[in-house]
């Protein structure tokens, strides 16, 4: 009996041996079969790129890490038609269908590499830099062995050639005018180029339609601008060789400049066509002694032209100094600065030498040391000014010349501006 009960404990004892060795051998195997099973990739990609660009303009694309935004180095960046990146999709949906968890993860690079075409890989900013050379619809694929891919989608588009007018921001009415029409970007001169000008409610008129025909048109170069145009404003006339018109505004206002020819975006300049009235100019010496006849001479700023029967007035400096202000508030009041009566203004201020002759000369003695501010006043004008110092007189003079003083400055280009 007692060797039955030994036989059977022995048999327990193996028994229990086997289960506690095979149990762990178990739990080991599992976990094996569960890490095996956890995706090989870390996290998928990102890529960031402009919506759209021109053909043969680099292109600045980003790769980085999806979830913490880390920036990705040596990542491939594919671009592939509508059709490859259709083509890839299916064959990414069908690994993914048919994959066993307990395979190593997808070569993607290779697969992305058999569909498009390899633009380059990112630096260390996680940064590539390329340019198209053919116009299309493009999705931009990046993939590194490790990740999941990114997309992201381009066009590239062919800029139509467009066109820029030159002119002068303002001008005399009766004053010929010459614009320049040329190529935007290359500076050629373009012939046979039409040129508009349009009010500012016309102007406003023909961007609102042009906005809308840009969002509906995707080839605005064929746009027919010509008739467009040509509703709103008046016809100046066509550019010659040299890309040039010349064109006399006879009425004030301000316009809007266009100019059109078949297969090119319009060009626009702005241009003010006012009456600018004429101003007066003082030459004298820069100073003189006391007792010699000093000759001023009054001319058109502009012209250089000698003018006649314009009044000369003397103001001290404290004379001068009141004067600056008056004719400061006129001309924040004032539209028209020539139509201001000057010569009650100056008279009030300063002491009359004399009128010019007709050779816009005036001679005056002065008797009295001090410094002066001259002021040549015509009705029509605006006044001009220049400063002389009177001296008593010495044996060793220095040359005299003509100038003009910081202040008489200031008050001529306050004046000359208007």
């Amino acid at each position: 009996m007692k060797r039955k009960w030994a036989g059977v404990i022995v048999i327990v004892m193996a028994v229990l041996m086997l289960v506690s060795t095979a149990v762990p051998a178990m739990a080991q195997s599992e976990q094996d079969v569960t890490t095996s099973s956890q995706p090989r990739y870390k996290v998928g990609l990102a890529i960031v790129a402009p919506r759209w660009a021109p053909v043969g303009q680099e292109v600045s694309m980003r790769v980085f890490e999806r979830l913490n935004q880390n920036p990705v180095e040596g990542a491939g960046v594919w671009a592939l038609t509508r059709n490859e990146a259709e083509a890839l999709k299916q064959e990414m949906t069908s690994i993914s269908e048919t994959s066993d968890s307990a395979n190593q993860e997808p070569d993607y690079e290779s697969l992305v590499n058999v569909h498009g075409t390899l633009l380059g890989r990112t630096d260390g900013n996680g940064r590539l830099r390329y340019a198209f050379t053919e116009e299309g619809d493009y999705v931009l694929v990046t993939a590194k062995r490790g990740y999941f891919p990114g997309f992201a989608h381009i066009a590239i588009k062919a800029l139509p050639d467009a066109l820029a007018i030159e002119a002068p921001r303002w001008s005399p009415v009766g004053q010929e005018v010459t614009m320049t029409v040329f190529k935007r970007g290359t500076q050629d001169p373009i012939n046979d180029a039409g040129v508009w000008a349009l009010t500012r409610d016309e102007a406003e008129a023909l961007k609102q339609e042009v906005t809308s025909i840009r969002e509906a048109s995707d080839n605005t170069a064929e746009v027919d601008y010509e008739s467009l145009v040509s509703v709103h404003g008046f016809f100046l006339g066509t550019t010659h060789g040299n890309g040039e018109l010349k064109y006399t505004f006879t009425e004030e206002g301000g316009y809007l400049l266009v100019a059109v020819k078949k297969g090119y975006i319009p060009g626009y300049a702005p241009i003010a066509i006012k009456n600018v009235p004429e101003a007066l100019a003082i030459e004298a010496p820069m100073w003189a002694p006391t007792g010699e006849q000093v000759t001023m001479t009054v001319f058109q700023k502009r012209t250089l032209e000698p003018v006649k029967d314009a009044g000369v007035w003397a103001l001290t400096r404290d004379q001068a100094e009141v004067l600056k202000q008056e004719l400061t508030s006129i001309r924040e009041a004032s539209e028209n600065t020539a139509e201001v009566d000057y010569e009650s203004l100056v008279s009030v201020h300063g002491f009359f030498l004399g009128t010019t002759h007709g050779n816009g000369e005036l001679k005056y003695t002065f008797t009295e040391e001090g410094g002066y501010l001259l002021v040549a006043v015509k009705k029509g004008y605006i006044p001009g000014f220049t400063f002389i110092s009177i001296r008593a007189p010495q044996n060793d003079e220095a040359p005299r010349t003509n100038a003009v003083p910081e202040t008489t400055e200031t008050l001529d280009s306050q004046e000359s501006t208007d």
